[in-house]
């Protein structure tokens, strides 16, 4: 289509009918996000009036056939509340490229079980998607379900755990090990003279995921250097791992550790279960633990606010989805290439800004 004076019609076009800036429309075009459902809609009905080609999104429009992105992550039954973000951000994806003839397959699993990655797994791989996304938790135990993607040459993408040596377009998540650090250095601010610091590993059968462990490893690593070896930052780890699929779990560790190391004033708690541990030494009615964790959960957010926690780390999950889903479609519908790795932005969070992440 063109024009009333006949000249073919292109985004500036399109941005001046939606009363909308060339940017907006570009990022509706190419799926970047960030434009309301109302301004996305107005300007695809623009383009599909038009009949607007050079982009591949247009053409996509009138194709008779749907695009099936699968999407294998592990659900929240592992006591653990944070899967429940991911979903905001496949919601978001699925919502827009709905309009693109995409479609989402959503399969969850649990986390510390490897049977049941498997059976989600080919849940999704039985639909015959046409790319996926996938936390292979279980690292290069996960293998042998990853390489079929491989044989039936269906292109896939990671998000929060990166396992090397597999053919992946892309991986989406946090610099582990520099978050790790993060969260050392926030210790070393935080307790002037440390000595013994506990780090609290606790999961469901102590399946402990590589992200978990390159957190610690970059906690340690940023003590060792010799930048921080005065005596004020010695640091003698005390590393205890929880079972929580346990009767009595985590209290009953948590009580025999605080009573063996009473010395104790530092606590690093690598996942988003820092509100575990905060429950603890409430109940217990113990002060004085300067506690770091992860993640922007209710649970979290409610110590953090008390006090209770002094800082969590934050990497948004959901943009994280979100970012992996769309790059994917849009690599299946035009061929982009998608960047090897995606690092999401490491957030420091306490109890004065909580308020600015609560809904973001």
């Amino acid at each position: 289509m063109t024009k009333d004076n006949g000249k073919k019609i292109g985004i500036k076009d399109i941005a001046l009918k939606a009363g909308v800036s060339i940017g907006t429309v570009d990022r509706v075009l190419h799926m970047r996000g960030d434009v309301s459902a109302a301004t996305q809609s107005r300007v695809l009905a623009i383009v599909e009036e038009y009949g607007y080609t050079p982009n591949v999104i247009a053409r996509t429009l009138s194709s008779k056939k749907q695009l099936k992105i699968g999407i294998v992550i592990p659900d929240s039954s592992d006591r653990n509340p944070y899967w429940e973000m991911p979903i905001l951000g496949i919601s978001k994806a699925g919502g827009e490229l709905s309009r693109f003839n995409t479609g989402i397959i959503e399969a969850y699993f649990d986390a510390s079980v490897e049977a049941s990655f498997r059976e989600a797994f080919d849940k999704v791989l039985a639909q015959n998607p046409d790319g996926m996304v996938l936390n292979p938790v279980f690292g290069h135990n996960s293998l042998e379900e990853i390489r079929q993607l491989d044989e039936a040459e269906i292109p896939y993408v990671s998000i929060e755990v990166n396992v090397e040596g597999i053919d992946k377009l892309g991986h989406f998540g946090q610099d582990a090990q520099q978050s790790g650090r993060v969260a050392a250095s926030l210790v070393a601010a935080g307790v002037p003279e440390l000595s013994e610091t506990l780090i609290i590993k606790q999961t469901s059968k102590k399946i402990f995921s590589k992200h978990i462990e390159s957190r610690i490893s970059g906690f340690l690593e940023y003590f060792s250097e010799s930048s921080h070896k005065d005596t004020s930052l010695q640091v003698r780890p005390v590393i205890v791992e929880i079972d929580l699929s346990l009767k009595g779990e985590p209290e009953t560790t948590l009580q025999q550790t605080l009573s063996q190391h009473p010395d104790i004033k530092a606590v690093f708690i690598p996942n988003s279960r820092a509100f575990l541990f905060a429950d603890f030494i409430e109940q217990h009615n113990l002060e004085g633990y300067f506690v770091v964790g992860y993640d922007i959960i209710d649970q979290n957010i409610a110590h953090l606010e008390k006090g209770t926690i002094a800082f969590l780390i934050g990497h948004r999950p959901h943009v994280q989805a979100y970012n992996a889903i769309m790059a994917l479609a849009e690599h299946l519908l035009s061929g982009k290439e998608i960047p090897a790795v995606n690092y999401s932005q490491i957030d420091i969070i306490n109890k004065e800004n909580i308020t600015y992440y609560k809904n973001n």
